[in-house]
């Protein structure tokens, strides 16, 4: 009898160990209490956007800078290369009339 009760108590024990495994645990997460948010009043969002603008106007003008600057690059050199088959001097050739003339 002894037996069968130690027997009964080493499996509800294994049982429970094992049931605790399997169990879903859920944490519990406290958050440290924040200082209250800033209220955000309409000098606020003026000044945010219009250093927004600002802030995409300076970037358009860069951007513009540069591809200006890369077009004019690339003329120049288009220019270079088309000049380099012509001659450096043109003939006016004085020596002949114009023809038609009297």
């Amino acid at each position: 009898m002894l037996g069968a009760c130690s027997e009964q108590l080493a499996e509800t024990a294994y049982n429970t160990g094992v049931f605790a495994l399997f169990q879903a645990v859920t944490p519990v997460v406290e958050l440290p209490a924040a200082a209250p948010a800033r209220e955000v009043g309409p000098a606020d969002v003026l000044i945010g956007s219009i250093g927004l603008v600002a802030v995409l106007a300076l970037f358009a003008l860069m951007a513009g800078l540069l591809v200006g600057g890369l077009f004019i690059l690339r003329r120049r050199a288009e220019g270079r290369r088309s000049n380099a088959a012509e001659p450096e001097a043109t003939q006016l050739r004085l020596s002949e009339p114009p023809s038609g003339t009297p």
